[in-house]
């Protein structure tokens, strides 16, 4: 309290009340500045020893996007393991702080904000190592990193090979494992790949199921602060005539053609997580089965994401595709089942039936895309999804055909749309009753339907455009359509 002495002039007081009411205010703004804080560590190699002149660099933590994020919060089974979904990258993205270790293999980073980060380690020759979720909100004097000298791969692999544990291997030009070879993969291995180099698998891989298996480019490795598009991509990784049954625990990035499988009877691919040009391509294959694989940012439009192809009887089940050019196409392949699927965001289109393509599309989900199902030349059984999107099934050329029941149809443009073609031939209805079309209005319903009614007589295939799509009864109510949880 400041007592005010008569004698002394008013403005004496004013002047010492500002004063304190300054240094108040001062001092609460250094509680609330935010504090700092120190990282500091370790860089080892063999026998523990320190090693020197080791990059570390600090970066923000990159959370998964909203709408993949809460696809794996519903249906954490649908897609590869949450682990392979961090899509961070240090050799595309800027980190905010970075030192060096001493002859001693010690660093340190001060003045670090709380929050969460990545903390990445690499050396030229070396391999390259993430700390991942790195909580700062006091000072870290712990950290500990191994790396290890990268080892470079024979052109050729025969016999009994291991691949270490915590270990970093180099593709440097074509790479064959030949048929009878035994191949074991411990956890926590990469294989870099020069660009431009595949490798052809035709003996036994074996990968723990304790981590995955990590293949992606040499480009760039020991830099950062590139854009996407300055990474090399290497070529494909290739099985055929494998005699082993399962495939799983890969993450594949930064290839031009991605997987593919070849005369692979009643082989199944697993756990998978696929983020390249092409994702998978199989052909030759019957009895294949794609499962909780997830194909993500491909750009091939003429072979999708996934690409099938002279192989029957073929499953897809439990897989999430998203950010796709075109998320999967299936020729000449009878007998397929697409089933239990997340389809979202992709561009052209989620997923089709191309010539001789026939099978089944059911309990599948279609979110945010432009085109659900696209049906060319294909024939389909297309029951049971919810479709999200601005069109919903699109069923065209020579020979198409669909059924389309008890479905939820949510669409802006279309729903179901029939331009199948044959020649001399009477009306041919197609049975896509019984869906639900959030609204019982059958003008409104009747808008979502495109056929041969739609045509003009004048278009030069009117005389083959003779389908009717059959859309009453519909329902008044939502099917249990759609994705499930096992």
């Amino acid at each position: 309290m400041i007592i005010i002495n008569k004698k002394r002039p008013l403005y004496q007081y004013l002047i010492l009340t500002l004063v304190v009411l300054s240094l108040l205010l001062c001092s609460g703004c250094n509680s609330e500045k935010k504090k700092k804080y120190d990282i500091k560590g370790r860089v080892v190699t063999t026998d523990e020893m320190g090693l020197e002149n080791v990059s570390i660099l600090l970066y923000p933590h990159k959370p998964l996007t909203a709408n993949v994020q809460n696809v794996k919060n519903l249906h954490p089974n649908h897609g590869a393991a949450l682990s392979m979904y961090d899509t961070f990258d240090h050799r595309t993205e800027t980190p905010i702080s970075v030192a060096e270790t001493n002859a001693e293999g010690i660093f340190s980073l001060k003045n670090v904000e709380r929050g969460t980060y990545y903390l990445v380690a690499y050396k030229q020759n070396y391999g390259f190592q993430y700390i991942r979720e790195l909580k700062i909100d006091k000072d870290q004097s712990n950290l500990q990193f191994d790396l290890y000298p990268v080892i470079d791969l024979p052109t050729a692999i025969i016999g009994n090979y291991e691949f270490q544990e915590g270990r970093t291997y180099r593709v440097l030009s074509d790479i064959t494992l030949l048929p009878g070879s035994e191949v074991r993969i411990e956890p926590d291995v990469t294989i870099m790949f020069e660009p431009l180099t595949k490798m052809n698998v035709y003996g036994n891989v074996e990968i723990s199921d304790h981590s995955f298996l990590l293949m992606m480019s040499a480009d760039k490795v020991y830099s950062h602060s590139h854009d996407d598009t300055d990474i090399t991509q290497y070529n494909s990784i290739s099985f055929t005539n494998v005699p082993q049954s399962i495939i799983q625990n890969m993450k594949v990035i930064d290839s031009s053609l991605g997987i593919s499988f070849s005369e692979m009877n009643n082989s199944t691919l697993r756990n998978c997580y696929i983020n390249s040009g092409q994702a998978i391509r199989v052909a030759a294959s019957p009895g294949f089965m794609v499962e909780q694989c997830t194909i993500t940012n491909t750009t091939d439009v003429i072979r999708g994401g996934l690409y099938m192809e002279h192989s029957d009887e073929v499953v897809v089940e439990r897989c999430h595709f998203f950010n796709n050019r075109v998320g999967g196409i299936i020729l000449w392949s009878a007998d397929v089942v697409v089933n239990n699927n997340y389809f979202h965001n992709n561009r052209n289109y989620d997923f089709g039936y191309d010539q001789n393509g026939a099978g089944q599309v059911r309990y599948n989900t279609f979110k945010d895309s432009n085109l659900a199902i696209n049906c060319f030349r294909g024939q389909m059984y297309a029951h049971h999804n919810d479709i999200e999107a601005e069109r919903g099934i699109h069923a065209y050329r020579v020979g198409a055909w669909l059924s389309a029941k008890y479905n939820n149809i949510r669409c802006s443009e279309y729903g179901i749309k029939s331009r199948c073609m044959y020649y001399n031939s009477p009306i041919v209805h197609l049975d896509c009753t019984q869906n639900y079309w959030y609204t019982t209005n059958a003008s409104e319903i009747a808008s979502l339907i495109y056929d041969r009614r739609n045509d003009s007589p004048n278009d030069e295939n009117y005389i083959l455009l003779v389908t009717i799509i059959d859309y009453v009864p519909f329902s008044t109510r939502a099917h249990v359509a759609g994705v499930y949880n096992e």
